[in-house]
């Protein structure tokens, strides 16, 4: 591990480091609190904030979110349709830290593109692609899916996905012992094998680890039939 490059007292676009924070993140990485131009503070990834990626506690965006925040039609009998909530989803776990997935997705980094905090931009490129997978799966069935994990929401990275999907693409931990998505070691030396399912997780205790791994695998079988 490199040497701890010190931000104390400087400033990335509307951030101001303060000083370092007391924990490192879930990865051994280093935080930093930060005050926004704006009055927020707000605890930032060292990495987000040298590479850009936090330029602000989030104000601008939601700013931008909110300015747009019209159903453009998307209201049906006074309930908001779902393409919509999706789209206003993407955009809070992404932008606001007071969302609880923000940890998963604005935290570490994971973005939208720019035309997409745009509803009308948004609804040009997903919308009847999403009406195609509503037809085949069903609309409580169908979610917004990003192929790459570690990238974040736009044209090019973006599919429909059914839930049991989204579940076997779901991002590996770097600090997954089995290397394998949905299987660790646990404390005792045996392997444990999980997998969810329409929301229900299930899992199952191995003693050797490529065992443990074949059994996730033929979960994963299991849905995609």
């Amino acid at each position: 591990m490199g040497e701890l490059i010190d931000l104390t007292g400087k400033t990335f676009g509307k951030l101001t480091v303060l000083e370092r924070y007391k924990e490192n993140d879930k990865y051994g990485k280093p935080q930093w609190f930060c005050k926004c131009s704006c009055g927020t503070e707000t605890v930032v990834l060292g990495n987000n904030l040298r590479l850009g990626f936090s330029k602000s506690c989030g104000c601008e965006t939601r700013k931008r979110a909110s300015d747009s925040l019209t159903t453009h039609g998307f209201t049906k009998g006074g309930k908001i349709q779902r393409f919509y909530r999706i789209w206003a989803g993407m955009i809070q776990r992404c932008t606001n830290p007071n969302q609880p997935a923000f940890f998963y997705y604005g935290h570490r980094g994971i973005n939208v593109c720019e035309g997409w905090f745009n509803f009308e931009s948004f609804k040009n490129d997903m919308y009847d692609s999403y009406l195609n997978h509503v037809k085949e799966h069903g609309e409580k069935n169908t979610s917004i899916d990003r192929i790459d994990n570690d990238k974040g929401y736009s044209p090019d990275n973006c599919r429909w996905s059914t839930h049991n999907k989204q579940v076997i693409n779901t991002r590996k931990r770097k600090d997954n012992t089995s290397k394998y998505i949905g299987v660790s070691k646990l404390k005792d030396g045996t392997w444990e094998s999980f997998i969810r399912r329409d929301g229900v997780r299930k899992s199952k205790n191995f003693a050797d680890k490529e065992k443990a791994i074949r059994w996730r695998k033929n979960k994963e079988q299991e849905m995609t039939r």
